[in-house]
């Protein structure tokens, strides 16, 4: 005898609670109606809505696209609804502009690849011979955020210097 309805499993299902899920809080003692309604809270997905998530496949965006993309300050609308433009896909224009920027097509391509904006690729300044002030940095230790982390933001990510040395580095969790 099944402990649930082919009508509660389909109900999970469409609510992204998986079979194994279900039967677990089953055996846990929830109710029924909470075990086929209440999403799972351990999938790196819950943050988004279902219509959100049709939006980000819609567009082949991968998960760590759009976590890069909100670690970056867009929203999640923004995050989901740009697509990210295929590397071989940059117009000759678009190299062009890259080029009047000074801009090397190989960060372009770079910058793509960890979900940049064509846009962003090719108009946000290379930050090659940025030198930090020492203001900048004693600011970033103040923040308990290493040099080394501040570089990254800025030459890697394209961050902008006030953000990179007063943004906090987050905790991993060590259990």
């Amino acid at each position: 005898m099944s402990l649930t309805t082919k009508e509660q499993r389909e109900e999970a299902l469409r609510n992204g609670i998986s079979l194994a899920t279900l039967y677990k809080r089953l055996r846990e003692g929830w109710d029924i109606e909470e075990a086929v309604l209440i999403p799972p809270k351990n999938t790196r997905y819950s943050r988004f809505t279902k219509r959100q998530l049709e939006i980000a496949k819609r567009n082949g965006l991968e998960y760590h696209v759009i976590q890069w993309r909100l670690n970056n300050g867009w929203s999640v609308k923004e995050a989901i609804g740009e697509k990210v433009k295929k590397m071989n896909k940059i117009t000759k224009e678009e190299k062009e502009k890259a080029k009047e920027n000074n801009i090397p097509l190989h960060l372009v391509y770079a910058r793509l690849k960890i979900g940049w904006t064509v846009k962003q690729a090719i108009t946000i300044p290379v930050n090659a011979h940025r030198t930090f002030t020492k203001e900048d940095l004693e600011t970033a230790a103040q923040n308990g955020i290493k040099e080394y982390t501040v570089k990254k933001r800025v030459y890697t990510l394209g961050w902008d210097v006030e953000k990179a040395i007063t943004q906090p580095t987050r905790k991993k969790n060590i259990s």
